[in-house]
């Protein structure tokens, strides 16, 4: 599941929205102004305090790894086994 966590006045998140919505990509949009402690929610998640701020929930560790080795990317914290599959160096 996706989920936006933005502000009706926040442009890029009406944009992302938008895309969603015409490629009827399901979501849950999180008004940041109207959630308690919102801003500190974005920065947990993020790091930083801006928005949109966009998270996924995965189905599984290995299906995680494997997104993050598509674009490129290590995971901080390895699994002690490595998802089965090709890794991004082919083996």
């Amino acid at each position: 599941m996706i989920t936006i966590i933005g502000a009706p006045w926040c442009g890029p998140c009406q944009a992302i929205k938008k895309k969603l919505d015409k490629a009827k990509v399901d979501y849950k949009f999180i008004n940041v102004d109207d959630t308690p402690n919102g801003w500190d929610l974005v920065e947990t998640l993020s790091g930083r305090r801006a928005i949109p701020c966009i998270t996924y929930k995965f189905r599984s560790p290995r299906e995680f790894y494997l997104a993050m080795q598509q674009v490129g990317l290590e995971a901080f914290d390895t699994p002690t086994t490595q998802p089965k599959g090709k890794t991004k160096d082919g083996t």
